[in-house]
């Protein structure tokens, strides 16, 4: 596809999303998607990860605004990081019960069967 040609898609794309998004007042990542795909011609994970790293560059870049300008209480801060830090620790660790503990009822499970036979 020629660059005049993915540009035209893509700003009238842009616009159209731009303008649903502003009329109705929703986020525009669920119209993003699909908008990349059909203006690019982009596989799904692709576009999928093009909108998250515009997401994240975003997010990135008005946290570093916000800090730099003062606004940021940095103990609430702290304290929302920390618990995050804590949450992915206690995630992964509740994440292992389950199998062992199925694992367990399984042995326990067969050995019950055999007993029975």
């Amino acid at each position: 596809m020629k660059l005049h040609v993915l540009l035209a898609k893509g700003l009238a794309i842009g616009l159209i999303v731009g303008a649903f998004s502003g009329f109705f007042g929703i986020g525009g990542g669920f119209l993003i998607v699909p908008g990349i795909m059909l203006g690019s011609g982009m596989p799904i994970l692709n576009a999928i990860g093009s909108s998250l790293l515009s997401v994240g560059t975003f997010g990135l870049t008005t946290a570093v605004n916000y800090a730099l300008s003062g606004l940021v209480d940095w103990t609430i801060a702290a304290l929302f990081i920390a618990a995050v830090g804590l949450e992915s620790i206690a995630k992964s660790v509740v994440r292992r019960w389950p199998n062992l503990y199925c694992e367990n009822v399984d042995d326990d499970q067969q050995r019950n069967n055999k007993a029975r036979r």
